[in-house]
C-alpha cells in the first residue's frame, strides 16, 4: 500500500486574524505544529510505519514549507523502513493553490499511479492504528472513508456529513451542512480504491468540478462507485484551528505513540 499525505492548505484559519503584512513572518504548516514533543506529520508517519502495510509515502506540500519538511524528513528519514517523498507543488500563496484534490492527483502521479492508496490531512491525528483501518479495507477491496459518530450540532458547518446504509455503503455526503441528515462526520482520511483513483484524473481534468476539498471528489465517486464508511470510535483531531490545537496537545499530554 502507498500512502498521500495532503499538507499542502495555507492555515487560513490559524492566521485570519493575522495582519497581512506579517503573514509570511507568522507561516508555519499545521502538520509541522508540535503536538507531544514531535510534529502532527511524524505522528502520522510514525503510525503508518506501525501499520507494516504502507510503503511509501508521498508528503505533499506547498513552496513556503517545502524546505521545513525537508529538514524534518532529512533528520528522521532513517527510523523509517517506509520511504517518504516530499512533494513541492510548487505553489507560493493560497489565490494560485492546487486543491486538496490537485494535491491528492500529484501525489497519486509521484507515486506512479498506484493501485490503492491511503490518504489522510496533514493536520488530522486518530487514536486508532492505521492498521485497523487497512484491515477493513483488505476485508473489502472498496473505498472507504473513514468517520466518526458525533451529533448533528457538532457536525453542523464544521465537517463533512455522510449517510449510511445497513451495510456500511455510504449514500449520500454533504460538505459542511448547515443541517446535517445525519450523526456521522466524515474525516480527512481515505483508502481508495482502483475505482476511485481511475475516477480522479478525469475529475481534475474537467473544469466544471471543484478541487479545493476533497469531499467534492467524494461526492462524485459516491456516486459512480461503491464507498463504504469506516466508524473510528477513538479519538479524532482535527487541527484546524487554534483552539483545536491546544484541545488536541491537552490531550495529548502523557500519552505515547510507540516510537
Amino acid at each position: 500500500m502507498k500512502a498521500v499525505i495532503l499538507a499542502a492548505g495555507f492555515a487560513t484559519r490559524f492566521y485570519k486574524e493575522v495582519p497581512k503584512t506579517f503573514v509570511d513572518f507568522a507561516f508555519v504548516n499545521k502538520a509541522m505544529l508540535i503536538v507531544d514533543g514531535k510534529p502532527i506529520l511524524e505522528h502520522i508517519v510514525n503510525n503508518m510505519e506501525r501499520s507494516q502495510t504502507i510503503s511509501d509515502v508521498a508528503i505533499v506540500c506547498n513552496a513556503r514549507s517545502y524546505e521545513q519538511i525537508r529538514n524534518w524528513s532529512d533528520n528522521v528519514y532513517h527510523n523509517y523502513k517506509l520511504e517518504l517523498n516530499i512533494i513541492n507543488n510548487g505553489v507560493k500563496n493560497k489565490e494560485n493553490r492546487l486543491g486538496s484534490v490537485g494535491d491528492l492527483h500529484l501525489g497519486v502521479r509521484i507515486l506512479d499511479k498506484p493501485k490503492e492508496v491511503f490518504v489522510i490531512g496533514g493536520d488530522t491525528l486518530f487514536e486508532e492504528e492505521f492498521a485497523d483501518m487497512l484491515h477493513h479495507y483488505n476485508n473489502l477491496l472498496r473505498t472507504i472513508v473513514v468517520c466518526r459518530k458525533s451529533t448533528r450540532e457538532d457536525i453542523r458547518g464544521q465537517y463533512g456529513c455522510v449517510e449510511v446504509n445497513d451495510y456500511g455503503g455510504i449514500f449520500s455526503f454533504e460538505e459542511k451542512p448547515d443541517e446535517p441528515k445525519s450523526n456521522i462526520a466524515a474525516t480527512c482520511c481515505y483508502i481508495f480504491g482502483k475505482d476511485a483513483i481511475d475516477l480522479l484524473k478525469a475529475y481534475v481534468d474537467d473544469p466544471k468540478e471543484k478541487k479545493d476539498n476533497a469531499g467534492s471528489f467524494l461526492e462524485r465517486i459516491i456516486k459512480q462507485t461503491h464507498v463504504f464508511a469506516h466508524i473510528t470510535f477513538g479519538e479524532w483531531f482535527d487541527v484546524g484551528s487554534e483552539q483545536k490545537l491546544e484541545e488536541t496537545r491537552k490531550a495529548y499530554e502523557g500519552k505515547r505513540d510507540g516510537k
